[in-house]
């Protein structure tokens, strides 16, 4: 029997319930303490990266330029590549062998620019906005020449964008020129007129 004014004392029930309660809240406060350091360890490895990453740029360790348009720094002659169809889509676009022929007028060091030609031809918007370029960087750009070179083949489009070149070498095998569009179909004009002189001879 408990006497008046005195706490009961705890049965065992409620010290394992406690004790259980209180393992919780420890395991508990283990996990988020173990997520906090987790996370923090990320984000200091991260801003360690960004860091190396930063300094390596600097440094010129890293080079963040496109394959295709490797840029010598020091004196140097440019190469540009018109290959395959000139298409809107494909590789031989306006949009991207401008891009070349801007970046290597633009490169210090620059002493000439080669646009290297192995193309069957395309689309003579494309080919013309090529040309176009071309002239506007050999204006702008008065002491470096601008030459193409041939491969294999400079026809029908290619050729229209390389005739804004100062000079265009070709090898004595290289197919070159053919501007202009081409439709098949057959020469009936007059056809019937003389058809009816004909008939007019026979009756005669």
């Amino acid at each position: 029997m408990n006497e008046i004014g005195s706490s009961p004392s705890p049965t065992n029930q409620d010290a394992a319930w406690q004790r259980g309660l209180i393992e919780r809240i420890a395991l508990q406060n283990q996990k988020a303490e173990s997520s906090k350091r987790f996370w923090k360890n990320v984000w200091r490895a991260v801003w360690v990266a960004l860091t190396l990453l930063f300094l390596a740029a600097i440094m010129g360790w890293l080079d963040f330029t496109r394959p295709d348009m490797k840029v010598s720094k020091g004196a140097h002659t440019a190469v540009v590549r018109l290959d395959g169809v000139i298409d809107s889509e494909g590789k031989a676009s306006a949009e991207k062998v401008n891009e070349g022929l801007r970046a290597a007028f633009k490169a210090s060091g620059t002493k000439g620019v080669i646009l290297h030609c192995n193309t069957p031809g395309g689309s003579p918007v494309q080919a013309g906005q090529i040309n176009t370029e071309m002239k506007r960087l050999r204006a702008a750009n008065k002491d470096i020449p601008l030459v193409v070179v041939v491969d294999e083949l400079c026809a029908s489009g290619g050729y229209y964008a390389a005739v804004a070149a100062e000079k265009i070498y070709v090898d004595p095998a290289s197919i070159v020129g053919s501007i202009g569009v081409i439709m098949d179909g057959f020469g009936a004009v007059g056809a019937e007129g003389r058809r009816r002189s004909l008939r007019a001879d026979q009756a005669a």
